[in-house]
């Protein structure tokens, strides 16, 4: 028999066969070009630090103070932290949660917001002016109910500025240093440990949001650092087919700091946490440790949330009820739940989409369009070329705990955010909770038939985290100092 004309070959053979064509002449490319002949993955951690450390040394000293959203409450937690304080002073049912904070800082807060949109040289004089009262009030922050361990190095941070008596924006500075030094050093341990999925881990680590949460004193940037360095972990231990206690000990410690500090990342640790269990032979023995390991995961976020009373308390000023009475009416109303999933995801998830690749400021600050494009283009590309050989159970594990803390996400900020009886979209979710969730993706990808070259993923790589840091730095420029880069 005759064999086909490339005329008579179907469509989605030729669409195959010319994608194999393009990855074949990249790879020659950059296996030809002195990036690809001299790299090799073990300089990774340190070009990813030498692409970032510039950039979170900007946001650090040249943003806006107060500038991250909900930073003024996230200071407080790590003021409160600072004073040996872990759980909130006042957090009965039914009320707002609320501990007590040096007064200045809400002074500074208040002016920062009235001069929201002044341009930094005239107002940061200003800001400035501003040091630590020595007095204490009792305030509302909703951050009063996080678990202590992820603001460690705000807290370290204060205390010491507090001790050098340093002005409030000084103090701010040191604190989000603090942050930044120990997130970025863990991101860069999670590249260094990974057997695989390098790339991806490094990508999620250098996109702007992840950077400008890094270099503040919110949570999220070490929460972000946290979920990359259990993915990390977890890829190598299935790579390898080997879980050493080790391994098994940081995912478990991993997952409970970043589930107790918000609860919806629980499900994607307890993923990886089954995945650990499916590599080992599953012996009485084996099973008992995993056991217990699942106890300690799952109990410990558990019990913080009920001895600080993080699911009783008002979170909005504004929505005068509190999340029993929200999580009642989903009960007593079920049939509501899809369409009110459809009306967020159809109105905002472009929006989310955005925010976490980066919308800067109070989400006020969006980078140009086309770093979105570009962003998109590298990640899609990264996954593509750094997926995973498992079995489809694994596979759909992953899939199910993705799935699970995306909705308990949802569902919290429903349940403490939203107007009772609300049919959509559910208010408050932004889109840098998703960022801990992301590197996990690199679980649904099938390994490609093809490899690409370690010449072409560290210029993929190189290209975004460059694009992303000077339209990082060109953005904050053009929104606090009133001059556009480009």
């Amino acid at each position: 028999m005759a064999s086909r004309t490339h005329e008579q070959t179907p469509a989605w053979q030729q669409l195959v066969s010319w994608k194999n064509r393009i990855i074949h002449t990249l790879d020659a490319y950059f296996a030809s070009n002195l990036v690809g002949r001299i790299y090799s993955p073990r300089f990774l951690p340190l070009i990813y630090l030498a692409i970032c450390i510039p950039v979170v040394l900007f946001l650090v000293f040249f943003r806006q103070p107060l500038g991250n959203p909900d930073e003024l409450s996230h200071v407080a937690r790590a003021y409160q932290i600072s004073r040996g304080v872990l759980l909130t002073e006042e957090a009965s049912p039914g009320l707002h949660p609320k501990g007590m904070v040096d007064k200045a800082w809400f002074q500074l807060g208040s002016q920062v917001s009235r001069r929201r949109f002044e341009n930094l040289q005239t107002s940061l004089p200003i800001f400035k002016r501003y040091d630590w009262a020595g007095t204490e009030e009792l305030k509302r922050f909703n951050s009063s109910v996080y678990f202590p361990a992820a603001f460690i190095p705000q807290a370290i941070g204060l205390k010491i500025a507090q001790k050098l008596h340093l002005h409030l924006v000084q103090s701010l500075q040191l604190a989000s240093l603090l942050n930044a030094v120990v997130s970025l050093l863990v991101i860069a341990l999670a590249i260094h440990l990974a057997a695989g999925g390098k790339y991806i881990i490094a990508l999620v680590g250098a996109l702007p949001m992840t950077l400008h949460q890094i270099a503040s004193a919110s949570p999220d940037g070490l929460i972000a650092a946290g979920a990359l360095l259990m993915c990390s972990l977890t890829i190598s231990a299935l790579i390898r087919s080997k879980v050493s206690r080790s391994t098994l000990v940081g995912v478990v410690i991993l997952g409970a700091i970043t589930a107790a500090t918000k609860l919806p990342y629980a499900a994607v640790a307890v993923a990886a946490l089954i995945a650990l269990w499916w590599v080992e032979p599953r012996s009485a023995k084996v099973n008992i440790r995993y056991v217990i390991a699942c106890m300690a995961m799952i109990t410990i976020p558990l019990i913080w949330t009920m001895i600080s009373n993080a699911s009783a308390v008002k979170h909005s000023m504004v929505i005068q009820t509190t999340p029993s009475d929200q999580l009642a009416f989903l009960l007593s109303h079920p049939l509501e739940i899809p369409g009110i999933a459809f009306s967020t995801l159809y109105r905002l998830s472009y929006a989310y989409l955005k925010q976490m690749i980066g919308v800067l400021g109070w989400l006020d600050a969006p980078l140009p369009q086309g770093v979105y494009l570009i962003l998109y283009f590298g990640l899609a590309t990264t996954l593509a070329m750094e997926g995973l050989s498992l079995k489809p159970l694994l596979r759909w594990t992953f899939l199910v705990g993705l799935a699970a803390s995306a909705a308990m996400i949802f569902v919290s900020l429903y349940l403490i955010w939203t107007p009772l009886g609300s049919l959509g979209p559910i208010e408050g979710v932004q889109g840098r909770y998703f960022l801990p969730l992301l590197p996990f993706l690199v679980f649904l990808v099938p390994k490609p038939k093809h490899l690409a070259s370690e010449g072409l993923k560290i210029s993929v790589f190189t290209i975004c985290g460059l694009v992303g840091g000077l339209a990082t730095v060109a953005t904050i420029i053009k929104r606090y100092y009133g001059v556009a880069m480009f």
